[in-house]
């Protein structure tokens, strides 16, 4: 099979055709498909007709997936529910993508709210090493989550803590001191 896009389009189809007209066989080209292209979308394609048969495959899909982290993390968040596997797997590949850490903030703090704070406190210290307004809306749209986790956590000084650490070291960004002072941090 071809590399290219139309390549990958055409496998799709033909699957398509196999689900309409062999369905015994979707789950062998399927697999077929994955295997050729390693991402996301495959792999939860293949998910979804596997039912029954995806326990034993589990495992060499997640192997295929590691070359792709995002998509490595972004599986066992969204298609197998598996919340603690893609938190422990984030850390254990160190990832980078703000917008997926996000989302496991969400989906991880109802199993360990606690473990949820580290993570949200570098994201919006890393969001602030630009000196933009998007950045400190998103910082302060942040820090009210965290204040509200560090609550349910029965830590609420943390967010204080965090909040006067911020205020200290951006003395110098009056639009950020704003920002804070507008949410009343």
């Amino acid at each position: 099979m071809e590399e290219s896009h139309q390549a990958e389009a055409a496998g799709e189809y033909w699957c398509q055709l196999l689900h309409e007209h062999r369905g015994e066989e979707e789950l062998d080209a399927r697999r077929t498909l994955f295997e050729r292209w390693p991402r996301l979308g495959t792999a939860n394609r293949l998910h979804a007709v596997a039912s029954g048969a995806w326990p034993p495959q589990e495992a060499d899909v997640l192997v295929a997936l590691a070359a792709r982290p995002d998509d490595y993390i972004e599986f066992p968040l969204e298609t197998l529910h598996n919340v603690p596997l893609a938190w422990t797997e984030a850390h254990r590949l160190d990832l980078a993508r703000t917008e997926l850490w996000d989302r496991l903030i969400a989906a991880y703090q109802v199993h360990d709210p606690v473990a949820v704070l580290p993570v949200l406190e570098s994201i919006v210290e890393a969001g602030l090493t630009v000196a933009e307004v998007r950045n400190y809306k998103m910082a302060v749209a942040r820090l009210r989550k965290h204040r509200a986790i560090a609550a349910v956590a029965g830590r609420p000084e943390a967010t204080a803590g965090l909040v006067a650490s911020l205020r200290e070291r951006n003395r110098n960004r009056p639009r950020l001191l704003r920002e804070l002072d507008r949410v009343k941090f």
